[in-house]
């Protein structure tokens, strides 16, 4: 081969050169391509993950907001029958002071 080579003239030499570049070339590429591909299918994947994840702290959230909301207007309800207890208790003790 590379007697064969040697034969060649000088445009036949570059020639082979350049078709050997080419092809390592391509092939390189070819193995880049599939590198980024792989990396592609990893971060589809995290980016599921984390949408899956986004939901579920949205669900909680959500949940918690509806606990706070339902809390709060029990503390209304309570605090609303505190002072009316309470009016009723002036009111009992000035009836009872008149």
């Amino acid at each position: 081969m590379k007697t064969r080579y040697q034969a060649l003239s000088e445009l036949e030499k570059c020639l082979v050169l350049s078709l050997t570049a080419a092809v390592i070339l391509v092939v390189i590429q070819f193995f880049w391509i599939a590198a980024l591909q792989y990396e592609v299918a990893l971060l589809k994947e995290e980016v599921h993950t984390q949408q899956t994840r986004l939901t579920q702290l949205e669900q909680a959230s959500q949940k918690h907001n509806n606990l706070l909301y339902s809390t709060y207007e029990s503390m209304e309800d309570l605090n609303k029958k505190w002072h009316d207890l309470h009016f009723r208790v002036l009111e009992n003790t000035w009836k009872l002071g008149n």
